[in-house]
């Protein structure tokens, strides 16, 4: 394999010996809360797939102890800067922006910016949309059974 045949962006690093730019080829990463695979959904997705669909997408969000801090500070001490979370979470800021990403792209979160600043938000109503697809889950109400699938089976939601 070449160095044009690699995936990834390119960088031109330096000059090679002929004069032609030396590129170098980062490899992509995709993360688990790809932003298509969060809001893209089939037209003949029934409720109860969409109700799995965001249940799955919360769960996976929720899924994680430092995402869950930030809910509690969040829902503690209300709507605060980036850069404060950060230090109250004692990450980099680097990394506490990828954690509000993927909570933001579940829909717990919500950001503003207020000049250089991003001011974080907790969105309570998400959690009550949560609350309402488990109670149709475990009620038997979601309509998991219909569409024709065969009993004991879930429909693919990935």
């Amino acid at each position: 394999m070449g160095r044009s045949d690699r995936p990834g962006p390119m960088l031109a690093d330096s000059l090679d010996k002929s004069g032609a730019p030396y590129i170098i080829r980062i490899p992509t990463y995709k993360s688990a809360f790809d932003k298509e695979a969060l809001v893209m959904q089939s037209a003949s997705e029934t409720p109860a797939e969409q109700d799995l669909r965001r249940l799955r997408t919360l769960y996976r969000a929720l899924g994680d102890a430092t995402r869950l801090r930030v809910i509690g500070l969040l829902a503690e001490i209300g709507p605060m800067p980036v850069n404060e979370l950060s230090s109250r979470v004692v990450l980099s800021q680097p990394l506490i922006s990828w954690h509000l990403r993927i909570l933001r792209l579940a829909g717990l979160v919500d950001t503003q910016r207020r000049g250089r600043t991003t001011i974080c938000r907790l969105r309570s109503a998400a959690f009550e949309e949560l609350h309402d697809a488990e109670a149709r889950l475990i009620g038997g109400t979601a309509g998991v059974a219909q569409r024709g699938s065969a009993p004991g089976t879930v429909p693919d939601v990935s």
